[in-house]
């Protein structure tokens, strides 16, 4: 597994939304209603479903017959300012030794320490605390979806010429943003390591660093933007301007198949994160329940959230 797999599966956990490895992605700032897909820890934006064809978001182009989808009212989306506050957020596997964080040119300092239980573990610091943005579930954004998603497989595949699977296409339905940030996650050997946030997120040299308390000496794999900023001499916190552009977390909706069993079977499944495979030490069986198929299958084509929960499908002949 790639350290942007590792660190999506762990941070996934905390229930923000999937965890971008690179928020800094390479298409521009994601916003609600973007369509396109994930590669290496970066979402790549196709279009925006909720602009018209001739907006600066669509300059790909967009798929036959387009018609944006629209919001009916203004209660459909909502902003939260300070969503995430400013510090470290970590997987189950990594344990936050100090909380102390010093004042800085750069408003945000020194004195965060880690230490990993696990031989893989994951951590994200943000410096000014994140912005949300969503659009509630919607019925219309769900048959929205369904009506034009064979266009869009047709549009990245065959216009963009990007090979792509249709279920790795997404349309992104809420978004946390944040000004600077650092990511680490440990592929294997974890188990024991300290390490060290490294202040000062401008500068050109790792974020983090192993901690000298360390029985492993080396420090995790590592990201921290936005690179426009490094090597870019300090400000002060006065004057220093703040731009949440930098996407850390994303809610999408995405194509989901399951099988339609014939005749009446009830099967309680597990839905949510299926992207990436299971941990070492999951329960292969959680949230399932075996049925012996004696029957035919259907396959089914729905349009589900990111958001982990436990579903019941019921078919009746």
């Amino acid at each position: 597994m790639s350290a942007s797999d590792v660190y999506a599966q762990q941070l996934f956990r905390l229930g923000y939304g999937y965890p971008l490895w690179d928020p800094q992605t390479p298409r521009g700032e994601v916003y609600v209603g973007d369509v396109g897909f994930i590669d290496e820890g970066s979402f790549h934006r196709v279009f925006n479903a909720t602009n018209p064809e001739d907006h600066p978001a669509n300059k790909y182009g967009v798929p036959s017959g387009y018609k944006p989808f629209t919001l009916t009212s203004e209660f459909s989306s909502y902003k939260k300012p300070g969503a995430l506050a400013p510090g470290a957020l970590c997987s189950r596997t990594i344990k936050q030794l100090s909380v102390g964080m010093a004042a800085s040119s750069h408003g945000f300092g020194a004195g965060l320490e880690f230490q990993c239980t696990d031989n893989q573990g994951a951590v994200l610091v943000i410096q000014h605390g994140a912005n949300r943005e969503r659009i509630l579930p919607s019925r219309r954004m769900v048959h929205y979806m369904s009506q034009n998603f064979a266009s869009w497989h047709e549009f990245i595949t065959h216009r963009l010429d990007v090979d792509i699977p249709k279920d790795s296409i997404q349309f992104i339905s809420g978004v946390h943003k944040t000004s600077h940030w650092a990511v680490a996650s440990y592929v294997e050997a974890g188990r024991t390591a300290r390490f060290q946030f490294n202040a000062d997120l401008t500068a050109a040299s790792a974020a983090f660093s192993a901690s000298a308390k360390s029985q492993v000496y080396s420090a995790p794999m590592q990201n921290w933007g936005p690179k426009d900023d490094i090597g870019n001499p300090p400000t002060t916190a006065a004057s220093q301007v703040i731009v949440n552009d930098q996407s850390v977390f994303i809610h999408y909706y995405k194509l989901k198949r399951r099988l339609l069993f014939l005749p009446q079977r009830v099967m309680k499944a597990a839905a949510g994160y299926d992207n990436l495979p299971p941990r070492p030490d999951d329960d292969a069986d959680e949230g399932g329940a075996s049925v012996e198929l004696t029957s035919s299958a259907e396959e089914v084509n729905e349009f589900e959230p990111d958001k982990p929960s436990f579903q019941v499908y019921l078919s009746v002949t």
